[in-house]
């Protein structure tokens, strides 16, 4: 699963997504955050999710969407490195 760039109230936001880019959605609702990297998830409807402009697509992927995959690498890592030693 991973992260897609969308708009929540006129805000963006990161929304997790199934590997077509689609929201994944619990009872209805999907999980968005402000920055990719932040532990804290919050509830959407996803009539409230709206997708960005193309050419702010482009902007906003870049460097938070690298960052949030070291930051999910490096827990996997640990994650991998716990259980190893334990």
């Amino acid at each position: 699963m991973g992260q897609v760039r969308m708009l929540y109230r006129r805000c963006k936001v990161w929304v997790d997504a199934d590997e077509a880019g689609r929201p994944v959605l619990e009872r209805g609702l999907a999980k968005i955050r402000y920055r990719a990297t932040d532990a804290a998830s919050y509830s959407a409807k996803e009539a409230e999710l709206s997708p960005l402009p193309p050419d702010a697509v482009a902007a906003a992927t870049g460097g938070e969407q690298a960052a949030a995959t070291a930051a999910t690498d490096a827990g996997s890592a640990a994650a991998v490195a716990a259980a190893g030693a334990a």
